[in-house]
């Protein structure tokens, strides 16, 4: 027998670059894998302090900040369509309000599986209602509903079968039923709105995400109270306690984070951005799920539609049935009070980032109207609802929605756009600088958007980060913050949290230097150092540096009982170099004469 040894070295950690501005935090839910990437990621938390709150959680790694650099950890750490829903369903072609059983059709069945069971119907003329509750009573396992009405006022019946393993729904052809074959469907499982996240990241070229999972994501179909009880462990603090509805959560103001000291135990959910000072993006994708009100619809198998009989040339049989989905299904949608509660979450999310620190921004997507219409006409009045405080720079939000691979598992193939955005954003970042915009670049993977008009333009609200149809393509057609003043751009709020992590990084080495002339020439020379070399890599206007920027640090910018407090303020004035969206140019034929409108 011959024994074999082994040999792992030990993983090499290296330290991030401090200055970088392309990580991106989210924060949400998703199943976690107990594998070979768990041990190693259960050992580096441990040795990076966690080890009691891994084991008071019984080893879990919930609730810990954990970095990614690409999906294939992400597939490996945590299982990205983690829901626990597995649903099949078969739908019917429309029948009138009356419905007429006449005795050869009086026997309907269904399969689960290979157990069949079959009911016998009652012989006349029915209500559509009634035939429904006759149905249901039958099936308890299925639950038997009315789809909505088409041009004619006829609903479809729709067999629904949840369950939580694999398996098959066949619905035995009865014309009276609206099936004049048998559908099968198979359960599938359904994707988590975190994981399609970071597939939508990592697609757009996003490389470094740090994924703050707080638990198993709800169900798909999960009651209202169980989307409280999710908010409220999203938010922390206690927020929610007593709510039942998202009424009652929206009336409520979340509590504000715990501080970065004494200790990192109060520490949940965006709390972490106390100890995570490389971190630029923050998302929560799992928000506009959450507030949803109107439920999600998936894909649903329905029988074949067979073409009038004619004489033709001779060809292969049509199967008997149907197994597939004929109709794509549809994403939740959020009513009034779910609108009021996400604007709500959203203000929070950005005034207490801001409060750790000014250096990170909060990417947003808005949940998708209860009444179906564009997110243009609505968005304008969510955004002015939104309370960011005093950092109205510090948020983005990106619509409409776009489907595509990356969402599919999830209903309708559609999901919001601020993970697709935060890739293009952290790629931008790396190949060019934090100062580029995004606009103009194509989005990868997405084949087409849910939630606007048939123009564009209906999400032209300047403080909107649009995604629009152009030259065949779909691309960033705008990229703003919700400011109107000086950060509208949102590029140049990204500059300006650059210089500040730079110049904060600088300023640690110098917190225990004697506050005076010296202190206030090495401040005013590392900062000039700074926009020196973003003058440079043109993230800076002027042809000079005199007139790119100014810096000034000493007496004349700052009091005395700031020099006694040991208080050392500089004041730096920089022009950013702004970015050119659109031109437009208008012709007066009469007069020859030509007009631009620039766009910044």
């Amino acid at each position: 027998m011959t024994a074999r040894i082994t040999f792992r070295l030990p993983e090499t950690r290296l330290a991030a670059e401090p200055n970088r501005m392309d990580v991106v935090c989210m924060v949400g839910f998703l199943e976690e894998r107990r594998g070979a990437e768990w041990l190693r990621r259960t050992a580096r938390a441990a040795a990076d302090g966690w080890a009691e709150r891994i084991a008071a959680q019984g080893g879990s790694l919930y609730d810990l900040p954990l970095r990614l650099q690409s999906l294939d950890e992400a597939e490996a750490l945590f299982d990205l369509a983690g829901r626990i829903d597995r649903v099949a369903e078969v739908q019917g072609r429309g029948l009138d309000a009356l419905v007429v059983v006449p005795p050869s059709d009086r026997h309907a069945g269904i399969a689960l599986d290979a157990a069949t069971q079959v009911v016998e119907l009652p012989v006349g003329t029915i209500a559509r209602e009634d035939l429904r509750d006759h149905l249901a009573a039958a099936f308890a396992e299925v639950e038997v509903t009315l789809g909505p009405a088409d041009a004619q006022d006829r609903r479809p019946l729709r067999f629904v079968r949840r369950t939580q393993v694999a398996g098959t729904l066949t619905v035995h052809a009865a014309p009276v039923l609206g099936l004049p074959v048998a559908a099968t469907a198979r359960t599938r499982r359904v994707g988590a709105p975190l994981g399609a996240a970071l597939r939508a990241f990592f697609r757009q070229g996003g490389r470094e995400a740090v994924v703050i999972a707080l638990g198993p994501p709800v169900p798909l179909f999960a009651d209202e109270t169980s989307r409280v009880a999710a908010l409220g462990r999203l938010v922390g603090g206690g927020y929610g306690a007593g709510a039942t509805t998202l009424a009652d959560l929206a009336a409520l103001d979340p509590p504000a984070l715990p501080g970065p000291f004494p200790s990192r135990d109060p520490w949940q959910g965006l709390a972490h951005l106390h100890g995570l000072d490389d971190v630029t993006l923050i998302l929560v994708p799992d928000l506009a799920d959450l507030v949803a009100t109107r439920p999600a619809s998936l894909a649903t198998a329905a029988p074949a539609i067979r073409p009038p009989a004619v004489f033709t040339a001779c060809s292969a049989a049509a199967p008997s049935t149907f197994d597939g989905m004929a109709t794509p299904g549809a994403p939740a949608r959020a009513d009034a009070a779910g609108v009021a509660l996400w604007c709500r979450l959203v203000g929070w999310a950005v005034r207490e980032a801001a409060r750790i620190t000014p250096e990170v921004m909060v990417l947003a997507a808005p949940p998708l109207p209860a009444d179906e219409g564009p997110l243009g006409e609505d968005l304008p009045a969510w955004l002015d609802a939104i309370d960011s405080g005093d950092t109205p720079g510090q948020l983005q939000v990106a619509a409409p929605w776009v489907v595509g691979p990356d969402a599919f598992d999830l209903p309708g193939r559609a999901m919001p756009a601020d993970a697709a955005l935060a890739g293009l954003i952290a790629a931008q970042t790396l190949a060019r600088g934090a100062w580029r915009s995004v606009a103009g670049l194509p989005v990868l993977g997405v084949g087409d958007l849910l939630g606007c008009g048939p123009a564009d333009t209906a999400l032209s609200d300047g403080r909107i980060t649009a995604l629009v149809r152009r030259a065949g393509r779909i691309e960033v057609g705008a990229d703003r913050t919700v400011d109107r003043e000086a950060f509208a751009q949102a590029h140049v709020r990204r500059l300006f949290a650059s210089i500040l992590r730079a110049a904060r990084h600088r300023g640690e080495h110098a917190v225990f230097d004697a506050n005076g002339p010296a202190l206030w020439r090495d401040v005013a020379m590392s900062l000039t150092t700074i926009l020196r070399r973003l003058h440079g890599a043109d993230a800076l206007q002027g042809a000079s540096e005199a007139e790119a920027f100014e810096v000034r640090c000493g007496p004349d910018t700052m009091r005395q009982a700031d020099i006694d407090a040991g208080r050392a303020i500089a004041q730096v004035r920089l022009l950013p170099a702004a970015s050119l969206e659109a031109i437009e140019i208008g012709f007066d034929v009469r007069s020859g004469q030509i007009s631009a409108v620039v766009a910044p």
